[in-house]
């Protein structure tokens, strides 16, 4: 493919106007279809439609001192930061959840977004932590990541609780707990992984995906943002099939034990606006933290300070006076 001269200077620039018309689009058309079918979206559509320019406009300004620092350091904080976010969007989906399932999807996220950035940015690419390109290549991972894992739980934990007496006959039979799960955890991986797969097939022939899209606007050949997006793609392809894996596996060994018995009662069912606002979670949990933080060490000091109050504790200046050794006269030492 040979690359063609770029037709434009750059992105052109979007004005306040811009934003109001793109808004009133939607405010119309969404306003339109609930009045006529009594959708009941309308709160829930104004609130994400403000959440989105909100969040958006924020890290416009929050991503300017991160590429200008550009140290791996605060890259790798970032990335990590992302990555808490997705996983508390991925497990606040499914329908049900079991003791310690955060923990397992953060675990799958940090490794499987690590290892693809890593073979992203340094063997492929070859650019190292550049916050220009490990910033959005890792939020497209996570997102998509963040997806399949939500879509892959939802299923799996449904089909264990919902098949249990299927999958103790197998059981009862002398199947191990892997060969009475493998269908459950295979039909699970393949529904988490149909999204992908889909953007693959039509990618190109219907669509033109929002990263080629930005690079086209801002003036790359189409050639060469063409070559970005098929490496796009094949790694949110591949980081979606680990991390689908990963938590169904994960699952299979949560909901079961050593001697191949099931364990559905360890899933509960999630309930209605828990964990809804991964954002508001987050913050929460790290507020609560800090204040139990602050309150721990406001404890210890009260503690010493009302200790050293303490009348019982004081010491008598006379007494220790009266304890020190006495200097004699070295005669009398002698005698």
């Amino acid at each position: 493919m040979a690359d063609a001269t770029p037709t434009s200077d750059g992105p052109k620039h979007v004005s306040l106007l811009a934003l109001s018309l793109a808004a009133l689009l939607l405010a119309v058309s969404f306003g339109g279809a609930c009045r006529m079918l009594s959708l009941g979206l309308e709160r829930a559509v104004s609130i994400g439609a403000a959440r989105c320019a909100l969040q958006l406009s924020l890290l416009g300004y929050i991503l300017v001192p991160v590429f200008r620092v550009n140290h791996p350091a605060l890259v790798l904080t970032y990335v990590t930061f992302m990555a808490l976010v997705a996983s508390l969007e991925a497990a606040s989906r499914p329908p049900y959840a079991y003791a310690g399932m955060l923990s397992h999807v953060l675990c799958v996220v940090l490794c499987v977004a690590y290892t693809v950035a890593f073979w992203a940015l340094v063997v492929v690419l070859r650019v190292g932590a550049d916050a220009h390109y490990a910033i959005p290549i890792v939020g497209m991972l996570l997102g998509n990541t963040s997806s399949s894992i939500a879509v892959t739980l939802g299923a799996v934990t449904s089909a264990l609780k919902d098949s249990r007496e299927s999958i103790e006959v197998k059981l009862a039979m002398g199947a191990t707990r892997w060969e009475a799960m493998s269908g459950t955890l295979r039909n699970s991986v393949v529904l988490g992984l149909t999204s992908i797969i889909n953007q693959m097939n039509i990618m190109g022939l219907v669509s033109i995906p929002g990263m080629m899209t930005g690079q086209i606007l801002g003036g790359t050949p189409p050639a060469t943002a063409a070559r970005y997006q098929i490496v796009i793609l094949f790694l949110i392809a591949s980081a979606a099939v680990l991390s689908a894996t990963g938590v169904a596996v994960l699952v299979l060994f949560a909901c079961s034990d050593s001697s191949h018995r099931l364990h559905s009662e360890r899933l509960e069912k999630t309930q209605k606006g828990a964990m809804a606002d991964p954002l508001k979670a987050l913050f929460t949990a790290v507020a609560t933290t800090a204040r139990s933080a602050t309150e721990a060490v406001r404890r210890r000091m009260t503690r010493r300070r009302d200790a050293l109050d303490d009348p019982l504790l004081r010491i008598d200046e006379s007494l220790l006076d009266a304890a020190r050794p006495i200097d004699l006269p070295a005669a009398e030492r002698a005698a």
